[in-house]
């Protein structure tokens, strides 16, 4: 920043601006966990203070995700591709997003999922998504996936249409979505 004369006045707005549009995102813990699971970024794009609280958010994630799996047998374990991968060491061919910072770690060695993270966020040959580890894959789906299907929205429009009567014609907005959500959401088990 110091080499800009003309054009720094322009960066620090743009650096601004895209600071208050996105800071929700940023704050998000789904959309954190979303961004980790995607190979090319990891935690390159955070700050150093977040990257620790971004990782246990992503331990805490898959404790939970295997705790809720009534299978024993499919329980969190360490597959030997991840311990062949740490053996080879990094590929510095598209290490562009890679910055050289470190996640301090603190697990304790009998715990698969943290070394399973620590793994995958210290690991530069992980390029695609196929190539995490299938608790990681799973939770790239459960993250990183658009809903396949306009169905909940049509179904949204169409009780929308439904409301829309001769005798509900000069409901006011605020009452209109209040009342199509209260119908909407009759479908949804809460407790």
């Amino acid at each position: 920043m110091k080499n800009l004369k003309f054009c720094q006045p322009l960066v620090l707005s743009l650096k601004k601006g895209l600071a208050k549009r996105f800071q929700r995102y940023m704050t998000c813990e789904n959309c954190q966990i979303s961004a980790v699971l995607i190979p090319k970024f990891i935690l390159n794009w955070a700050k150093p203070h977040d990257k620790v609280i971004i990782r246990q958010g992503l331990i805490d994630y898959l404790i939970s995700d295997n705790e809720k799996d009534d299978n024993t047998d499919n329980s969190l374990s360490l597959p030997m591709s991840i311990f062949r991968l740490l053996e080879l060491g990094s590929d510095s061919e598209d290490d562009f997003l890679q910055f050289g910072d470190t996640v301090e770690t603190d697990y304790f060695p009998n715990n698969n999922v943290q070394m399973l993270v620590d793994t995958y966020l210290s690991n530069t040959l992980i390029k695609t998504p196929n190539d995490l580890p299938l608790p990681l894959k799973k939770a790239y789906i459960r993250f990183n996936t658009a809903i396949p299907s306009s169905a909940p929205v049509e179904r949204l429009f169409s009780a929308g249409g439904q409301l829309m009567e001769k005798r509900k014609g000069k409901m006011a907005d605020k009452n209109f979505e209040m009342t199509l959500l209260q119908k909407y959401n009759k479908y949804f088990n809460i407790m």
